[in-house]
């Protein structure tokens, strides 16, 4: 279990939700307001969930593609294929996207805008080619992520 939680990266993950709250609480107008519950606060919740499972998913995906390069470069490091399955990764992938697109679908329908559907799965779109192709392009690579 402890492996499979490495494969999720969870310190950049944690990174990510800080940034994103960090963010909105400097970008929140509202910032001396007493209140003691705010619906903005449960969506933006929702949507720090949605970018980190989103974010979790695409490193796991990272990984997956990455066997035979990890095999040579990080032999010590290699987490797939060693202590967690290549089925269970790639199952857990989908899974997370599947949690995080229901998030989107979620937030788009209460907000009255397709755009958490639209940017999810370009998201998780743009992390599979990354891993499968750009990846290993040198300057398009870069510019895609």
């Amino acid at each position: 279990m402890i492996h499979f939680i490495q494969l999720l990266r969870p310190i950049n993950l944690l990174i990510i939700a800080l940034t994103m709250y960090g963010l909105a609480w400097y970008m929140d107008p509202m910032q001396g307001c007493s209140c003691t519950y705010n619906i903005k606060e449960v969506k933006l919740f929702l949507l720090v969930i949605f970018t980190v499972l989103t974010a979790a998913g695409g490193n796991m995906i990272n990984d997956y593609f990455d066997v035979r390069a990890d095999r040579i470069n990080k032999p010590n490091r290699l987490l797939i294929g060693e202590y967690v399955n290549r089925r269970t990764a790639i199952i857990a992938h989908w899974a997370f996207n599947f949690i995080a697109f229901s998030i989107a679908v979620y937030l788009s329908w209460s907000m009255g805008s397709l755009w958490y559907v639209l940017i999810h799965v370009g998201s998780i779109s743009v992390l599979w080619f990354y891993s499968l192709y750009f990846k290993r392009r040198f300057l398009s690579g870069n510019i895609l992520i």
